[in-house]
């Protein structure tokens, strides 16, 4: 939808949508949802310029994947961000981009809820691991669309290359947005629960119900629950920071810029990015908070950035270690790239 994509079916436009079928055809996916009820910024757009294509070239749509087609050069984007009356421009852009994951992110749980026919007035619902993994698996077309449309220079590299820097970022923007979600829902520090997706949510008190329809191959869910309480750690932090969408906006770009270092992709283009995101940033705090608790809570920010890092490495090891017992284990923030 971010893209403005065009799907075709193959069929007749009357392609049956069951959950274990609902990736047959993309198409009469995206219009069911609009049947029962979907709203977002750009559907009523989007339909209108369906329906012009599809009078204009008949049955034949444009058979995309879902990908973001972008027009956007590193060049004219720097140059749109220079003329931007904002003295933030790049965290600007960047914030956009997360606004418009988190959006998205919304509209796939949504979606979730009305093919399974779950219960929708429910503020927010215990989750379990399968439940887990689906969501997930749909949040990697948002990053995927996300970074290929805000965080420059991802819409150039190779297929190749977009795929290796996804599966080296995904798990640690994962844990970015939850450990925000976290703290902007359950600020308490009593409050054991956080939140894996809008409206679902893992309690430290009940985690059995997480892991409740997997086995435990020797043992390696008291492992996973050991990072779970890191990433309540994590959000206790956020809550103690008071991290914002810019402050995560930041965060963001800062780890997309690590990956991209680590595998030695446009180097010196990300490495502008990020020097005017640092730049961009400090100067936010300093006028906000004044120098000295500027500089403080910059600093802080940054040791975040460690944090996430030692939580990622924990989850990762996890699973390392469980797929050597149950090689049908999902990681799904590599192993659905």
């Amino acid at each position: 939808m971010s893209g403005m994509q065009f799907y075709k079916c193959k069929k007749e436009n009357n392609c049956q949508i069951k959950n274990d079928l609902r990736n047959t055809c993309r198409a009469c996916r995206l219009q069911r949802c609009f049947d029962v009820g979907l709203v977002c910024p750009k559907s009523e757009e989007y339909k209108r310029q369906l329906a012009a294509t599809t009078k204009k070239q008949g049955s034949n749509f444009y058979d995309q994947d879902l990908t973001i087609s972008t027009t956007t050069t590193p060049s004219s984007l720097m140059s749109e961000l220079s003329e931007t009356s904002s003295p933030y421009p790049t965290l600007d852009h960047l914030l956009k981009g997360i606004r418009t994951f988190l959006d998205s992110q919304k509209s796939l749980v949504l979606i979730e809820k009305q093919f399974q026919q779950g219960p929708m007035d429910d503020e927010f619902i215990l989750i379990k691991k399968p439940k887990y993994d689906l969501l997930e698996k749909g949040c990697i077309s948002l990053v995927y669309s996300m970074l290929n449309e805000y965080f420059e220079p991802f819409c150039l590299l190779q297929h190749e290359q977009k795929i290796e820097l996804m599966k080296s970022l995904l798990l640690k923007f994962s844990i970015l947005t939850k450990s925000y979600l976290s703290a902007k829902n359950f600020p308490d520090s009593a409050d054991h629960r956080l939140m894996t997706h809008p409206g679902y949510i893992i309690d430290l008190n009940y985690t059995e119900y997480f892991f409740l329809d997997k086995s435990n191959p020797k043992g390696i869910w008291p492992c996973m629950l050991e990072g779970i309480k890191l990433l309540y750690c994590l959000k206790k932090k956020f809550v103690k920071q008071g991290i914002s969408e810019m402050d995560i906006s930041a965060l963001a770009y800062v780890i997309y810029s690590i990956e991209s270092e680590k595998l030695a992709i446009h180097i010196e283009t990300v490495e502008q990015v990020k020097n005017s995101v640092f730049k961009e940033l400090l100067t936010y705090y300093v006028s906000n908070f004044g120098f000295d608790q500027g500089a403080i809570k910059y600093s802080n920010l940054l040791n975040l950035v460690h944090n996430i890092n030692e939580v990622k490495n924990w989850f990762h090891e996890c699973y390392t270690a469980a797929k050597i017992f149950d090689p049908t284990l999902l990681y799904v923030w590599e192993d659905c790239c």
